[in-house]
Protein backbone atom coordinates (compact mmCIF):
# COMPACT_ATOMS: atom_id res chain seq x y z
CA UNK A 1 0.00 0.00 0.00
CA UNK A 2 1.22 3.49 -0.73
CA UNK A 3 1.84 6.09 1.92
CA UNK A 4 -1.16 8.06 3.15
CA UNK A 5 -1.27 11.70 2.06
CA UNK A 6 -2.96 13.80 4.76
CA UNK A 7 -4.69 17.07 3.84
CA UNK A 8 -6.23 19.53 6.31
CA UNK A 9 -9.13 21.99 6.08
CA UNK A 10 -12.21 20.09 4.89
CA UNK A 11 -13.62 19.81 1.36
CA UNK A 12 -11.09 19.52 -1.45
CA UNK A 13 -10.94 18.69 -5.13
CA UNK A 14 -8.68 15.66 -5.48
CA UNK A 15 -6.85 15.06 -8.76
CA UNK A 16 -5.11 11.82 -9.74
CA UNK A 17 -2.72 11.81 -12.69
CA UNK A 18 -1.57 8.72 -14.57
CA UNK A 19 1.37 8.56 -16.94
CA UNK A 20 1.36 5.44 -19.10
CA UNK A 21 3.14 4.05 -22.15
CA UNK A 22 0.99 1.89 -24.44
CA UNK A 23 1.63 0.20 -27.79
CA UNK A 24 -2.06 0.31 -28.79
CA UNK A 25 -5.15 2.34 -27.90
CA UNK A 26 -6.76 1.13 -24.67
CA UNK A 27 -8.96 2.13 -21.76
CA UNK A 28 -8.01 2.39 -18.09
CA UNK A 29 -10.25 3.16 -15.13
CA UNK A 30 -9.53 5.35 -12.11
CA UNK A 31 -11.50 3.74 -9.28
CA UNK A 32 -12.18 6.09 -6.35
CA UNK A 33 -13.18 4.59 -2.98
CA UNK A 34 -14.18 6.14 0.33
CA UNK A 35 -13.85 3.96 3.46
CA UNK A 36 -13.51 0.82 1.25
CA UNK A 37 -16.69 1.55 -0.78
CA UNK A 38 -16.36 2.45 -4.47
CA UNK A 39 -17.83 5.92 -5.02
CA UNK A 40 -16.72 6.71 -8.57
CA UNK A 41 -15.16 5.01 -11.59
CA UNK A 42 -13.79 7.11 -14.43
CA UNK A 43 -13.08 5.40 -17.77
CA UNK A 44 -10.19 7.08 -19.53
CA UNK A 45 -9.26 6.46 -23.18
CA UNK A 46 -5.52 6.15 -23.77
CA UNK A 47 -4.02 6.69 -27.22
CA UNK A 48 -1.01 4.73 -28.47
CA UNK A 49 1.94 6.68 -27.16
CA UNK A 50 5.36 6.27 -25.55
CA UNK A 51 4.05 8.54 -22.77
CA UNK A 52 0.39 9.46 -22.37
CA UNK A 53 -0.88 11.46 -19.37
CA UNK A 54 -4.46 11.62 -18.16
CA UNK A 55 -6.31 12.42 -14.94
CA UNK A 56 -9.56 12.23 -13.04
CA UNK A 57 -10.89 14.22 -10.10
CA UNK A 58 -13.50 14.15 -7.36
CA UNK A 59 -14.85 16.63 -4.82
CA UNK A 60 -14.12 15.15 -1.42
CA UNK A 61 -15.27 15.94 2.11
CA UNK A 62 -13.32 14.88 5.22
CA UNK A 63 -12.66 11.13 5.16
CA UNK A 64 -10.24 8.53 3.82
CA UNK A 65 -10.12 8.01 0.05
CA UNK A 66 -8.22 5.64 -2.21
CA UNK A 67 -7.77 5.76 -5.97
CA UNK A 68 -6.45 2.89 -8.08
CA UNK A 69 -5.70 2.38 -11.77
CA UNK A 70 -7.51 -0.67 -13.16
CA UNK A 71 -8.40 -2.19 -16.49
CA UNK A 72 -12.03 -2.08 -17.77
CA UNK A 73 -12.67 -5.50 -16.12
CA UNK A 74 -11.76 -4.02 -12.71
CA UNK A 75 -8.41 -5.85 -12.50
CA UNK A 76 -5.57 -3.93 -10.89
CA UNK A 77 -2.94 -3.24 -13.54
CA UNK A 78 0.54 -4.70 -12.99
CA UNK A 79 2.63 -1.83 -11.66
CA UNK A 80 -0.52 0.28 -11.50
CA UNK A 81 -0.50 3.37 -9.39
CA UNK A 82 -2.62 3.91 -6.30
CA UNK A 83 -2.86 6.54 -3.59
CA UNK A 84 -4.60 6.85 -0.22
CA UNK A 85 -5.64 10.34 0.89
CA UNK A 86 -6.94 11.38 4.31
CA UNK A 87 -8.80 14.69 4.51
CA UNK A 88 -9.14 16.17 7.97
CA UNK A 89 -12.06 18.43 8.93
CA UNK A 90 -11.33 22.11 9.53
CA UNK A 91 -10.42 22.96 13.09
Amino acid sequence: MSDILTIEDGIKILYFWTSIAVSEDKTIVHVWSESDSIIHGVKLSISKSPRFRTYSKIIAKPGIYRVEVRDPNSNTLPGGESKTIKILPPE
